[in-house]
């Protein structure tokens, strides 16, 4: 089972229509709601239905804090609907930042978007980085962008 967690040969995920763009973060469980009209604003101004978004949200702290994902399922060999989820998922997580909601794990478009805010950030993980890996081996040149 460890070798072939899931029956068939598809991610879990892709199941549902073959391929999946996901906006995770954390915000604080009150603003959740805001979120999902955002997202719903946003799929209605992009032609997607509400209905092909999954919605993951996960309470951290005792209900604090969440985790919140949302997931933009589409046909990968569909190229009209591979740049529309595309489009969406660039002005989402862009909205998302705006909105303050927390990327803590930020990567492609999105670390960007959150590192750009956040000048500081960048410099002292290469200092951490440098303090853990002086000789530049684990994954070099892909720090902060």
């Amino acid at each position: 089972m460890l070798r072939k967690p899931w029956a068939k040969d598809t991610y879990w995920k892709n199941l549902y229509k073959g391929a999946c763009r996901d906006v995770f973060f954390h915000t604080t469980m009150n603003r959740v709601p805001e979120f999902n009209n955002t997202m719903e604003t946003l799929s209605y101004k992009h032609g997607y239905s509400n209905n092909d978004i999954s919605f993951y949200l996960q309470p951290i702290e005792q209900g604090r804090i969440c985790y919140c994902q949302y997931g933009f399922h589409f046909d990968p060999d569909g190229d009209a609907e591979a740049e529309k989820v595309h489009r969406l998922y660039l002005e989402a997580s862009e909205t998302v930042t705006n909105m303050g909601g927390i990327f803590t794990t930020p990567y492609g478009p999105q670390a960007e978007m959150v590192y750009s805010r956040a000048a500081a950030f960048p410099r002292v993980m290469r200092v951490v980085k440098n303090a853990v890996d002086p000789n530049n081996i684990m994954n070099p040149g892909k720090l902060c962008i």
